[in-house]
C-alpha cells in the first residue's frame, strides 16, 4: 500500500496489483514509481530537489548535466525562456499546457556544459501534475543539428552535434480525450548528456 503525500493531496493506493504513475496523482508517489525504472531518472528527480530548496551545481566531464527548477518564470538559472517559444503557463512553481493544448517551455543551454561529442542523452521531467494519456517530450539543438523529439525517462542515442546544443524545448502534450485542464505540468526539467 502506498501512501497518499499530505501536503501535496493524492490518493492512498491499496490494489495489490503493480503500482505504475497513473495509479497515484502527487509528484512523490508518482516519481518515486518512475524512479525505480533507471538510476539516471533518480539523479534528474534529485537534482531538480535540490534546485527547487537551492541554487545547485551543474556537472562537467564525461557525463554532462543540465537542470532547472522553476521556481519562478525564468527558473533557478534563468535559462527559461519568457514569451516568445515558451507558451506553456507559469503557475507559482511550475509550467502548465494552456488551454489544455500542447505547450512549449524553451530552456537556453549554458555556454560550455556540453559538448558538440554528445551522443546519449535522457530527459527527466519532475511533474506536478499527470494523468494517464499525457505525454511530455523534449528536444535538442543548435542551429545546425537537432534530435528532434524524444520521449522522456528513456536514454536516447543520437548523433554527435556539429557544435554544441544551445537550446532545450520541453513539450507539455496532454492526454488527447477529455484532458484535465492545465495537465501535465512539471516542476523542473533534468537533462543528462553522455559524450564519446
Amino acid at each position: 500500500m502506498a501512501i497518499r503525500n499530505t501536503i501535496l493531496g493524492g490518493v492512498d493506493f491499496t490494489s495489490t496489483t503493480e503500482a505504475t504513475y497513473t495509479d497515484f496523482n502527487d509528484t512523490f508517489d508518482a516519481s518515486y514509481v518512475l524512479s525505480g525504472r533507471n538510476p539516471l531518472i533518480q539523479t534528474g528527480l534529485n537534482s531538480i530537489r535540490q534546485m527547487i530548496d537551492r541554487d545547485a551545481p551543474v556537472s562537467a566531464g564525461k557525463i554532462d548535466a543540465f537542470s532547472e527548477a522553476y521556481i519562478d518564470a525564468g527558473g533557478r538559472k534563468n535559462t527559461t525562456t519568457i514569451g516568445g517559444s515558451t507558451d506553456a503557463t507559469f503557475s507559482t512553481d511550475k509550467y502548465t499546457t494552456t488551454t489544455s493544448t500542447v505547450s512549449y517551455i524553451k530552456h537556453t543551454i549554458p555556454t560550455g556544459l556540453f559538448v558538440s561529442s554528445v551522443n546519449s542523452v535522457m530527459g527527466v521531467p519532475f511533474y506536478e501534475d499527470f494523468e494517464a494519456g499525457d505525454t511530455v517530450t523534449y528536444r535538442l539543438y543548435n542551429g545546425t543539428t537537432d534530435t528532434g523529439y524524444l520521449n522522456s525517462n528513456t536514454l536516447h542515442s543520437v548523433t554527435s552535434f556539429t557544435e554544441m546544443p544551445r537550446f532545450i524545448m520541453v513539450k507539455l502534450v496532454p492526454k488527447p480525450s477529455s484532458p484535465t485542464a492545465a495537465y501535465p505540468s512539471i516542476n523542473g526539467f533534468y537533462l543528462n548528456a553522455t559524450r564519446v
